[in-house]
Parts: C-alpha cells; sequence; structure tokens
C-alpha cells in the first residue's frame, strides 16, 4: 500500500508554516465525502496487511487512528510539506485557513498499528464545479 493519497478540499487547522510540537499538521474538510469510505476501506487494508502477532494483552493501540476526525481528514508530517503556488508565500498559518487546497500524502503505520496521513505537498486547487467565467 504505497500509493499516494490525494484529498481535495478546504483547509480548517493549519500548523505547516509555523508547527506545534515538531509536528506538521493539517486537518483538511473534503470536497468529497467519498474520500471518508475510501480512507477508511484503505486504513483496514494496511492494518490487515501489517498485522503482527501478539499476545491477547497486548491487543489495544496506544493511540487512536487520527486520519479521520469527524468531517475533517487529518494529515501530518516529521518534515515540512512543501507548499507550492500561491501557498509558498504564506507567513502565519492563520493565511492558510479557508483555501481550497489538494494535499499529497500516504497512508502510514506505526509499530503499535496506529494509521496516520503523512502529508508530502500542498498545492492550491480550484473546486469540480469552478467556472472561470461565471
Amino acid at each position: 500500500m504505497t500509493e499516494a493519497i490525494r484529498v481535495r478540499g478546504w483547509i480548517q487547522e493549519s500548523s505547516v508554516v509555523n508547527p506545534t510540537q515538531d509536528i506538521y499538521a493539517l486537518q483538511i474538510a473534503p470536497e468529497d465525502p467519498s474520500v471518508f469510505i475510501k480512507l477508511e476501506q484503505d486504513i483496514e487494508e494496511l492494518k490487515r496487511f501489517n498485522e503482527r502477532p501478539t499476545n491477547r494483552e497486548s491487543t489495544t493501540y496506544h493511540h487512536k487512528d487520527k486520519v479521520i476526525d469527524g468531517c475533517c481528514i487529518n494529515l501530518e508530517s516529521l518534515y515540512q510539506p512543501k507548499l507550492t503556488g500561491e501557498l509558498a508565500q504564506a507567513q502565519r498559518d492563520e493565511e492558510l485557513l479557508g483555501i481550497f487546497i489538494q494535499a499529497l500524502g500516504h497512508l502510514q503505520i506505526l509499530k503499535d498499528g496506529n494509521v496516520f496521513l503523512s502529508v508530502e505537498l500542498i498545492d492550491s486547487a480550484y473546486p469540480d464545479n469552478f467556472d472561470p467565467i461565471d
């Protein structure tokens, strides 16, 4: 499961310009709600593929998966994601809030079985129904 995942939507929270606790994070309200179903399927597949033999006492995860949070998708990274286009000019995270973007990343699994969605590239985008003549 190394295929890249592209998520399009509006930035709800951001700490990619000035990260907190050395983690670059982004929360997106997705354009298409079907992305939740696809992510849930990919997460389950990744967990099945990476199952490790454990004893019965250690079957609980240390922390909950953070990919889906209500109606938003969380992306995070230990490395600063590349901001492209007009986003590269941002000096503060607040400047990114509400902007429609597409983010590129990969689902990754930790040793304890928890999954997160890494973010590597953040680019400005237009909604599918965008018409520049309107």
